[in-house]
């Protein structure tokens, strides 16, 4: 069957797309912008989570240091975005 991704090229390519959202969402969090910071803290905890869950796909030696600056990430956004619900 030709153009059936593996599951590997699917979880990578959705790795990627959050990824983007993170880059994308950084400077308009730096300026300030509506609902830049919980957008990037959901793309985040997205990337965190897909990498902890499909652990047979990606190497867990390879996500444990992303993981741990996703999750200092998500820790700092947290609270800009409690701050900025207030």
């Amino acid at each position: 069957m030709t153009g059936v991704a593996s599951a590997g090229e699917v979880v990578l390519g959705y790795v990627r797309s959050q990824v983007a959202a993170i880059t994308r969402y950084d400077p308009l969090v730096r300026r300030d912008e509506p609902d830049a910071v919980h957008q990037m803290r959901v793309a985040a905890r997205r990337v965190r989570s897909v990498l902890q869950t499909f652990g047979g796909i990606i190497e867990r030696d390879a996500t444990r240091l992303p993981c741990a600056e996703l999750r200092w990430l998500a820790v700092a956004l947290g609270q800009a975005r409690d701050t900025e619900v207030l």
